[in-house]
């Protein structure tokens, strides 16, 4: 079964990788969109666009992998686990 966790400082969020429909880059964050019309908004005016990018192609590429995506890692906010 893939996953996908998120992780932000002490909190971390784990949920089906099936439900996660798009990952979605804004100015100022980025929004994890959802089955069932749930939406993750994570604001953070500061991240640059390259952490972005490379999660939302780990997102469009990964599809049965579990990925994690760590929110406070700007140089790998992405990492894949293959077991």
């Amino acid at each position: 079964m893939s996953e996908i966790v998120i992780k932000k400082k002490g909190i971390i969020t784990t949920l089906k990788r099936e439900n996660l429909i798009e990952i979605h880059e804004t100015g100022d964050g980025v929004v994890f969109n959802f089955k069932h019309g749930l939406h993750l908004t994570y604001i953070d005016p500061h991240m640059p666009m390259t952490p972005k990018n490379i999660m939302k192609n780990a997102a469009d590429s990964f599809n049965a992998k579990k990925i994690i995506f760590d929110l406070d890692n700007y140089t790998s906010p992405t990492s894949i686990d293959c077991t």
